[in-house]
């Protein structure tokens, strides 16, 4: 099994890179971190954006949205790996 390491900077790159396109104000878009499969019950508006990572690397990423203003949402770190964003 091969794993892929995930740069913190370019996971915070592709959701700045999502939030700018969709011309949305950041604090309408939300943050959080659990398994695809809770993310999968999710009642998403318009879009969303997932990505594999580790935990620390997650919480990083989770604390410089916050504070830019994106939203958190209700997470879940069992069976946690990723974080995503979503409007």
């Amino acid at each position: 099994m091969h794993t892929i390491t995930v740069d913190k900077t370019n996971i915070i790159e592709k959701f700045s890179n999502q939030i700018e396109l969709s011309k949305a104000p950041f604090h309408e878009w939300k943050i959080g971190i659990a398994s695809l499969e809770r993310i999968s019950r999710l009642e998403v508006q318009e879009e969303i954006v997932y990505q594999f990572c580790e935990i620390d690397t997650a919480k990083e990423i989770l604390f410089n949205f916050i504070a830019q203003g994106v939203q958190t949402c209700k997470m879940s770190k069992s069976n946690f790996n990723g974080i995503y964003l979503y409007r």
